[in-house]
């Protein structure tokens, strides 16, 4: 029970508690307590100074307030916040401390500041009332909080600690496969969300090695294992997405025992392993991005013959299955940056012949010109090659080159060749003396370029 019952008692109930209770304590309490004005509580204090009061630890508004009521006080039944001008601010109360103890992992540190200010204001009456971040951080301090403290769920780094990859959360955030809400400049998880991640993840079949172990006794540094794994070059290869590893969102890659032991046999016996020789999905990628960047013109001869009637490929997915078997000079050309090529005079200036020349070496076939336009253009490979030739005319016994000697150098059966002449893509002429009487001669340097343009067929390589 209170002493608030002594009230009815007339005046010495509440002079009594100011006097033993209420010693050292703040006049302003006293009369919140009390109902009292502060004058009279001087009064009494004046009236009693004489006598000698036992010492003892001053209470404060709450202790003070239970022991009068016999209850602790409400937040509304706390006096105004009194302004301590040696720390220019208003002082902390119970209720506020409450509050920023709710608020601290739900908001940011300037957010909790925001709203005790408003509080403030509102309480106290004063516009100008405000709690600064900083002395939020030290009250968050003195009472045992921190502002890194979140309620209701984990931020990124607990949870990558605690299905073991902090990468894996990551990607699973920017997937959308988990949400999180921002507190401040950190990321939260519900807990819920995170455990039902966690559930999802798979466990390896029994006996299964995971390939990464397999890296350092192949004496691989990079990530190409899981790269060939994944093109499919990898016999038994399996995608698990597992917990307490470092791994990404798509997960490890394991594969069977026996092909783990074998890939070690072949790689320690210097055999060539399952992707030998085989395209890799990173090289790909490079080149069907050049190639959009630099894609040519529909215009380009070189290219409609290079694609043929399917046309370039339109996605990732048909250029990855038709550009491996193209020829090097074929896949060079399809990812250089697209230019039509030198004019005759550019031509014979970068050659300091004349144009009377150049134009000698086209009608001979020791160069080859593509119209655009109304205008002539010779390809700047095909210029620096005549260049380093010295610059043949076409007239020379080494222009030319029997077709027998064409079939065996340049992989082309008689019959192509004779396509190619009827349809005018490669000078031809009949040997008119000695032993060339007779016999079929095309231009050397047409043959070089037919068959870097046209590449190798699996026809072609077979034979």
């Amino acid at each position: 029970m209170g002493l608030d019952a002594q009230a009815d008692e007339g005046e010495l109930g509440w002079k009594t508690f100011v006097l033993v209770q209420g010693y050292g304590c703040r006049t302003r309490d006293l009369a919140a307590v009390l109902g009292r004005p502060e004058e009279e509580i001087r009064q009494v204090r004046n009236q009693a100074r004489a006598s000698a009061a036992a010492q003892r630890r001053p209470l404060g508004f709450s202790a003070l307030f239970e022991a009068w009521h016999g209850r602790p006080p409400a937040d509304e039944e706390w006096p105004r916040p009194a302004f301590v001008k040696g720390r220019g601010a208003y002082e902390w109360q119970q209720p506020e401390l409450t509050l920023i103890a709710t608020l601290v992992g739900q908001i940011s540190v300037p957010a909790i500041a925001a709203a005790l200010s408003a509080r403030l204001r509102e309480v106290t009456g004063d516009p100008s009332a405000t709690r600064s971040a900083s002395s939020v951080q030290n009250v968050l301090g003195s009472i045992g909080l921190q502002a890194a403290d979140v309620i209701g769920g984990v931020t990124v780094r607990d949870a990558g600690a605690a299905v073991g990859a902090t990468t894996r959360i990551q990607q699973a955030l920017r997937k959308g496969h988990l949400t999180g809400r921002k507190v401040g400049q950190r990321l939260v998880i519900a807990r819920e969300d995170l455990e039902a991640f966690q559930e999802q993840l798979e466990v390896p079949p029994e006996g299964y090695v995971a390939l990464s172990s397999l890296r350092e006794p192949m004496g691989i540094r990079s990530g190409k294992l899981a790269e060939f794994a994944r093109m499919g070059y990898i016999p038994s290869a399996v995608q698990v997405r597992v917990n307490g590893r470092q791994a990404g969102d798509a997960g490890l890659w394991f594969v069977s025992p026996g092909v783990a032991k074998q890939l070690l046999v072949d790689r320690q016996a210097g055999k060539p392993m399952p992707w030998a020789g085989r395209p890799q999905l990173s090289n790909l990628k490079a080149s069907w991005k050049l190639f959009q960047e630099r894609r040519h013109p529909e215009s380009c001869e070189t290219c409609c013959n290079l694609w043929g009637q399917g046309g370039a490929p339109l996605d990732f997915a048909g250029f990855a299955a038709r550009y491996p078997g193209l020829a090097h000079g074929a896949k060079r050309h399809l990812t250089m940056k697209w230019t039509p090529g030198l004019t005759l005079d550019e031509a014979a200036s970068r050659a300091g012949r004349s144009v009377s020349d150049v134009r000698t070496a086209l009608r001979s076939g020791a160069l080859v010109a593509t119209l655009r336009d109304g205008q002539m253009f010779l390809s700047k490979s095909d210029v620096a090659r005549w260049i380093a030739r010295k610059c043949p005319l076409g007239d020379g016994r080494g222009s030319w080159i029997a077709i027998e000697e064409a079939v065996e150098q340049y992989g082309f059966s008689r019959e192509e060749f004779k396509g190619f002449i009827e349809r005018d893509e490669i000078e031809s002429q009949i040997g008119m003396e000695g032993e060339t009487l007779g016999r079929l001669y095309l231009a050397r340097q047409q043959c070089v370029s037919l068959r870097d343009r046209i590449g190798y067929t699996e026809v072609h390589e077979a034979a």
